[in-house]
């Protein structure tokens, strides 16, 4: 049987992704974002619309800049609290809306065409790293207990 896509926070053999994107991006084109995509919210494992603020978030992965700078001065960050997740259902991206402006970067000037002007794509994991981690181990779990 074909595998389908999940639908909570523990079913098992199933597909789990998401595209993160700002707000600004809602009409936009997005090179990963193909008609009919769907996601699921990485903080409340939900496919459907319900937010989840940042105090959901129990820690990213975001790495800490220099100040005008493109040099990483911490990495290994475990900050709680930093980024929300919301899904449209229209689109079938997760809206992202506290992540700053400086956290949407492109490495060249063509790269936003690509990805249009709010992606988020480069923190689809980092952005909710502890809340990943911690539904592998609900998963695993929901796997062992079969």
């Amino acid at each position: 049987s074909a595998l389908k896509f999940a639908e909570g926070p523990d079913d098992t053999g199933v597909i789990v992704s998401w595209n993160t994107e700002g707000p600004e991006n809602k009409n936009e084109k997005n090179g990963v974002v193909l008609e009919n995509a769907i996601s699921i919210n990485p903080l409340n494992w939900k496919r459907d619309n319900t937010y989840a603020p940042p105090s959901e978030n129990i820690g990213d992965r975001i790495p800490i800049m220099e100040p005008g700078s493109d040099e990483v001065s911490e990495f290994k960050v475990h900050k709680p609290g930093l980024a929300d997740a919301q899904i449209d259902l229209e689109r079938g991206v997760v809206v992202c809306t506290t992540l700053a402006e400086g956290y949407i970067k492109y490495f060249t000037p063509e790269t936003e065409n690509i990805f249009g002007p709010a992606s988020l794509h480069e923190h689809d994991y980092a952005a909710y790293w502890d809340n990943i981690r911690e539904n592998v181990n609900t998963r695993i779990n929901a796997f062992l207990d079969k």
